[in-house]
C-alpha cells in the first residue's frame, strides 16, 4: 500500500458521532429511495436488536445489503459520493478537497417529516 494511503475501519461512535449504517438508510429514506414503510422501522429495531447484542452477523448484513439492491453500480457510486459529502465528510474533522457534487435533495415530504 502507497504510504500517502490511509485506511479507515469501523468509524461508528469513533471518529463519526452516529452510526453510519442507520445514517445510510436515513439518507436514502429522505430522498425517497426507499420505502419508508418498510425500511424506517426495521432499521430501528435491527438498530435496537444490535444494541441490545441480539442481532446476528447475517441478520445485519442481509438488511443493510438490501438496501443495495434497488440500484445499479454507476448509481450507488453517485448516492455513495453524495452521503460522504453531505453525512460523513461534514461530521469529521478531515477536510479535503471536494469535487462538488449534484446530490438529490430530501423530499419536501421527508424533510419536513424527519
Amino acid at each position: 500500500m502507497p504510504a500517502d494511503v490511509l485506511a479507515l475501519f469501523d468509524l461508528d461512535h469513533t471518529l463519526l458521532p452516529h452510526d453510519s449504517d442507520e445514517q445510510w438508510v436515513a439518507f436514502l429514506l429522505d430522498r425517497g429511495l426507499l420505502d419508508r414503510g418498510r425500511y424506517e422501522t426495521a432499521n430501528r429495531e435491527l438498530i435496537d436488536h444490535f444494541n441490545r447484542g441480539e442481532a446476528d452477523l447475517v441478520e445485519f448484513t442481509e438488511f443493510y445489503l438490501s438496501t443495495l439492491v434497488p440500484f445499479d453500480a454507476a448509481r450507488l457510486a453517485e448516492l455513495r459520493q453524495c452521503y460522504i459529502e453531505e453525512f460523513i465528510r461534514p461530521r469529521t474533522r478531515i477536510r479535503s478537497p471536494s469535487t462538488p457534487t449534484r446530490c438529490l435533495p430530501p423530499t419536501p415530504a421527508t424533510a419536513a417529516g424527519r
